[in-house]
């Protein structure tokens, strides 16, 4: 993984972006923690902006974090994961508990129940093998869809970001490895699920109560399923860390600081 940011000290909080995205995505959030006495890392994922090659799945993920925290000598950290990284998140307290304080399940798939129709679809051999292809030539109008599906009302400068990131998808093979991702998505997800139990890790669970990307029902029924967990629903939909990066920001802290 690519590190982007490195900022602060204290405690190690680690943000992994969604799918498609980059690091750049929690430029928001990053500010507001590090002033917070936590040390933030931002990343690049595998397939994604500066760390490039193919996308990798969930355990593969895992595996290129653990080898970040060894690189920045991170004893252990609190996990932030968004949405498809949220799978990266719990997987990584599977294999390597040890080095997670705690997790951070931002609009989280991870149970069945967030699979929609359209993940399916997009997961589907046909069209997978054309979603890449058809998203580049799309180009930055794909934050028009993006916006469209997520539920959330950003600002015009979260709209801006978005699209100067969108701008650079084609070159860097984003949508490539979103439709990978989409694949590992449908085909890992009920594994995971039955290992959810096995998280005893401290988790708090952000969910958007307009969040049409993962439903807010697979929020309640991540929640329920691990055995540490409490769910906190707020205002907004799929991009909390666009569109109110505070109240993200305030329950990492807030959380940071309740863990031992």
């Amino acid at each position: 993984m690519h590190v982007r940011d490195d900022e602060g000290s204290g405690p190690a909080v680690v943000l992994l972006h969604g799918q498609p995205g980059t690091a750049a995505e929690w430029s928001r959030v990053t500010p507001l923690l590090a002033g917070h006495g936590l040390r933030v890392l931002t990343v690049d994922r595998p397939g994604y902006g500066e760390t490039g090659g193919a996308a990798r799945d969930w355990a593969g993920n895992a595996e290129a974090l653990i080898e970040t925290l060894d690189e920045r000598a991170i004893d252990a950290a609190i996990i932030v994961g968004y949405s498809w990284a949220g799978g990266v998140a719990l997987e990584t307290a599977l294999t390597a508990p040890e080095r997670v304080r705690g997790l951070v399940l931002m609009g989280s798939v991870g149970h069945p129940s967030a699979l929609t129709r359209s993940d399916r679809i997009l997961a589907f051999r046909p069209v997978n093998k054309q979603l890449s292809r058809v998203m580049d030539r799309v180009g930055p109008r794909a934050v028009r869809i993006l916006k469209a599906v997520s539920g959330s009302a950003v600002d015009e400068d979260a709209e801006s970001f978005l699209t100067s990131e969108a701008a650079q998808w084609k070159a860097n093979g984003t949508w490539n490895a979103f439709a990978q991702e989409q694949d590992f998505l449908v085909r890992d997800t009920r594994a995971l699920s039955k290992r959810l139990p096995e998280v005893t890790t401290p988790a708090l669970l952000l969910h958007g109560w307009k969040d049409d990307v993962v439903p807010l029902k697979a929020g309640g029924a991540l929640a329920a399923a691990l055995p540490n967990a409490r769910l906190k629903v707020v205002e907004g939909g799929h991009m909390l860390n666009l569109e109110h990066p505070e109240v993200v920001a305030e329950a990492i802290v807030t959380f940071a600081e309740w863990l031992p």
